[in-house]
């Protein structure tokens, strides 16, 4: 009986290998996409998680309306749940570059510990004067060009920079941006453009804006034991 089974399946296929082979090959679609959407989330999250550890992402950023000073950050850091504690600057500014387009760009301070930066062309600044931009930027500025604060910008935001010009010596990614969007801003047409890093040095704030921290983290482990009654604990 399984002899003529398989002997007619054999015909069957012969007779019609074209539709038997459409049908194997959707099949074989189907298990290729959904193995492919089965990876792809344990995949992408590695990834990302991968990349926020190498570089350190914070676990807490912050903020104070009165500014922060370094005091305040070795303060932080001298909690025994913190494992580390870094200050930094921050200000949204519209620069112009690229044949005068104007853009805002989030400015901040590079970072020793905390968010470093993912350098995928030319270098870290070296001078206050010089600065790094978003790589997955639109319209990137070039390495040796430079970006310009805009006229535009209000006097506290031009009184916040030493510098009004920046030259650009690398393009990085950070792992404080993972999204496609840069974020919301209150000035220029209320979209945030890309990042830029610079030295500490290039602001002239009296205080931080902001401190990032990092927390240790302990595993809790748990040990089943057995009482007296026979039944099991856990401590």
């Amino acid at each position: 009986m399984g002899s003529m089974m398989k002997k007619a399946a054999v015909r069957e296929i012969k007779g019609s290998f074209g539709r038997y082979f459409a049908i194997l090959a959707i099949i074989a679609l189907g298990v290729g996409f959904f193995s492919g959407v089965r990876i792809t989330t344990p995949a992408m999250v590695h990834t990302v998680d991968s990349f926020m550890r190498e570089h350190e992402l914070y676990d807490f950023r912050i903020l104070s309306s009165a500014g922060w000073s370094a005091e305040d950050a070795e303060t932080f850091s001298n909690e025994n749940d913190v494992r580390c504690s870094e200050a930094a600057y921050s200000l949204d500014a519209i620069y112009n570059y690229k044949n005068g387009k104007e853009n805002v760009l989030r400015t901040h301070s590079i970072t020793t510990d905390l968010n470093t930066l993912d350098i995928v062309e030319g270098r870290l600044p070296q001078a206050p004067d010089e600065c790094v931009v978003d790589a997955d930027m639109n319209k990137v500025p070039d390495i040796g060009t430079e970006v310009t604060l805009s006229a535009e910008n209000d006097d506290k935001t031009a009184e916040s920079l030493r510098y009004r010009t920046f030259k650009v010596v690398g393009k990085a990614y950070s792992p404080y941006y993972v999204n496609f969007e840069r974020g919301t801003t209150s000035i220029g047409n209320g979209s945030v453009t890309g990042f830029l890093y610079i030295r500490p040095e290039a602001f002239a704030m009296d205080r931080y804006t902001e401190i990032y921290t990092t927390m240790r983290y302990t595993p809790t482990i748990t040990r089943t034991t057995s009482t007296k009654d026979g039944t099991a604990g856990r401590l």
